[in-house]
């Protein structure tokens, strides 16, 4: 049961989320069908998404990308899903199911914007202006990271363990140099870019592997 603090807590994170998707004209499905745009204008939109998002959003997206990585690895060895393109269509599905759970339907959109960015790591690989779109994407996502500071205490969403994954007790700018170094994807964080990026803020960058690199699809 949410306590005041919390239910206040939700109310902005929610309105952080659907702020972006009234600004968007969602409708039922748009994000399975993002999946049938061609791969520059899926990279596009999703870009599009992020730039238009407010720090809190970039934030919990953070968090739902962080822990969904570990999940979809697993997910796809043991042959569950297919291949991230699942993930999103069923999550999408899962939608409809959470209508009346604040709660569950604000964690399933988070999940589902961090698997976006998984699809997204996926095809810069092989396409120079995708990967550049996820080195801008992604810079902006790791320099929100202080605001977990604000968000994730108090945070509903999200449990104690999904919450673990991230020090709170660390200046911003050492909040800005972890996402880099241990949730940015290698293959955005450890391009020059955003190397140059990192540098104008003073972050030094030691980029985890990328969960593709260890993963086919």
């Amino acid at each position: 049961m949410c306590n005041s603090k919390g239910t206040k807590l939700l109310h902005v994170e929610g309105q952080a989320m659907l702020g972006w998707l009234k600004s968007k004209r969602s409708n039922s499905g748009m994000f399975t069908q993002m999946l049938r745009l061609p791969d520059d204008r899926y990279a596009l939109e999703v870009e599009s998404m992020i730039k238009d998002s407010h720090d809190a959003s970039c934030a919990q997206i953070l968090v739902a990308y962080r822990n969904l990585v570990p999940i979809i690895e697993v997910s796809i060895e043991d042959k569950i899903i297919g291949g991230i393109e699942d993930n999103i269509i069923l999550s999408e599905k899962q939608l409809l199911n959470y209508r009346e759970n604040e709660i569950a339907y604000h964690r399933v959109h988070w999940f589902i914007f961090a698997s976006l960015l998984i699809r997204l790591e996926k095809l810069a690989k092989s396409n120079q202006e995708i990967l550049e779109s996820g080195i801008r994407i992604w810079f902006k996502l790791v320099v929100s990271a202080p605001k977990l500071k604000m968000i994730l205490p108090d945070s509903v969403i999200w449990d104690d363990l999904e919450k673990s994954w991230f020090l709170l007790n660390r200046t911003d700018n050492q909040m800005i140099g972890d996402a880099i170094n241990h949730t940015a994807p290698k293959v955005f964080s450890s391009h020059k870019q955003f190397r140059d990026l990192s540098r104008e803020i003073n972050q030094i960058h030691m980029p985890s592997m990328s969960f593709f690199e260890g993963n086919k699809q």
